[in-house]
């Protein structure tokens, strides 16, 4: 009986002694939990506003090529269109792309009204000489008009005089018939 004592003596000092590490081992694994919800709790704060900062350097940078795209447009469909204005957006996303599209096109708008004022200054430049050249011929033709309207005064006149001298010459033709008629008889 003394060693059942004995084994119930040892056994309850095994008992308590597992009692007491166990405890201690729940506590420390309790305070370790604990540790590790606030490592997690600050990483998550952490990670958290990386994100919302990552995400408003995003949306800045992404609003800032709109807004330049916004003001180009808005400046040319207010009738005061630069076409020398880019939007120098040199991302190498989306907005990017459109961006780079837009400002190709402005130049190529650029150049096809260059041309066309060229053209035009050209053109008014053909339409001058052309209309320059329209009065001198114009100026040429009444000169001309003008000399064969006097050619045909004249011509009028030689043949009203030639008529005349041609009816006086028949006349003095007659006057001479008659005359050489006369000395005849």
């Amino acid at each position: 009986d003394e060693t059942n004592n004995q084994i119930d003596e040892i056994l309850e000092k095994i008992h308590a002694s597992v009692e007491a590490e166990l405890k201690e081992a729940s506590d420390a694994s309790k305070i370790t939990a604990k540790n590790s919800v606030t490592a997690i709790t600050i990483l998550a704060i952490i990670m958290i506003l990386f994100t919302i900062i990552g995400a408003l350097i995003l949306m800045r940078t992404i609003l800032e090529s709109i807004l330049k795209l916004q003001v180009v447009a808005e400046d040319l469909a207010k009738g005061n269109g630069d076409l020398t204005k880019r939007t120098h957006i040199v991302s190498e996303d989306e907005i990017g792309a459109v961006s780079r599209d837009f400002d190709h096109f402005l130049e190529t708008l650029q150049k096809l009204i260059s041309m066309g004022k060229t053209s035009s200054g050209e053109n008014v430049a053909v339409s001058h000489e052309l209309s320059t050249t329209a009065l001198e011929i114009g100026k040429r033709v009444e000169e001309e008009v003008a000399t064969v309207q006097k050619a045909v005064t004249k011509t009028n006149q030689i043949d009203s005089i030639a008529k005349e001298s041609y009816e006086a010459t028949k006349a003095v033709g007659q006057n001479i018939d008659q005359a050489n008629k006369k000395l005849d008889d």
